[in-house]
């Protein structure tokens, strides 16, 4: 009953298929679940990128003539959208806006550059998200329909970011 060398030691093709099973049920635990995983929240955050595109063209056009204004168009639609999409943390969706809006006043008075604005927002954009999922995490996730989150939320997002001081209470 020799067996031939070349599967002495190899996994069969069932033992592959169960591995790769195993590996996606991993996976799928590790990536982003929760209450803002949604059909609706997706298309919301692209209507959100869509958003924000066509105001951003308004200023490129030189309709808008500052990034306040940009800011302007976008928060009330973008606030819309996410609210009707039923996001469970709208008080973070009124931070983000309310920080965009920040920056953009400090960018327009020449307070800071528009890069440095940028790079800021990047940073406080994984702040967000690492708020995000702390909360979707929690059994049960909360909800939030307050204005902003609570001082010490707030404070540890903007912590260090000049261009969104405004926002510290």
């Amino acid at each position: 009953m020799a067996r031939d060398s070349r599967y002495v030691g190899r996994p069969s093709r069932q033992a592959w298929r169960c591995l790769a099973a195993l590996a996606c049920v991993v996976l799928a635990g590790c990536g982003n679940s929760g209450p803002t995983e949604t059909p609706a929240i997706k298309a919301a955050g692209q209507e959100m990128r869509d958003i924000r595109r066509q105001c951003e063209a308004r200023r490129h056009s030189g309709e808008l003539t500052s990034a306040t204004a940009v800011e302007h168009c976008a928060e009330p639609r973008v606030v819309a959208v996410y609210r009707d999409a039923d996001y469970p943390y709208m008080d973070l969706i009124r931070f983000a806006e309310a920080a965009r809006l920040a920056g953009a006043e400090k960018v327009d008075k020449g307070e800071i550059s528009e890069s440095e604005y940028e790079r800021q927002r990047g940073k406080l954009r994984g702040r967000l998200a690492d708020e995000i999922d702390r909360r979707n995490a929690e059994t049960p996730p909360p909800r939030s329909d307050a204005e902003m989150p609570e001082p010490s939320i707030t404070a540890k997002l903007i912590a260090g970011l000049s261009a969104f001081s405004a926002l510290a209470r």
